[in-house]
């Protein structure tokens, strides 16, 4: 399976930038606004950022394709004996 790609990881990251500028923009337009104080502000920024920056990553990952590694997926083989148990043995040849 083929990885990602380039345009993959300038989405990644670009998707990653733009939601910290906007979240960053809209803390500093609420604050502006006088809705919320400097210290819930910056509570704001520091403690719902970071979670904010986890979930989007998660998102984008997925949904760019970052998820499939090569390592998890189980591989099938084609047997001509039955497998449902554990001690038994491939027929001899």
């Amino acid at each position: 399976m083929a990885s990602p790609g380039p345009l993959a990881d300038q989405a990644f990251r670009f998707g990653l930038a733009t939601t910290v500028v906007i979240s960053i923009a809209v803390t500093g337009w609420v604050f502006w606004l006088g809705h919320i104080t400097l210290p819930h502000a910056l509570m704001a920024i520091f403690l719902g950022l970071p979670v904010l920056f986890i979930l989007v990553a998660c998102v984008l990952g997925v949904w760019l394709g970052y998820n499939q590694e090569p390592l998890v997926r189980v591989v099938e083989y084609e047997h001509d004996w039955p497998l449902d148990h554990e001690d038994r043995r491939p027929p001899e040849q």
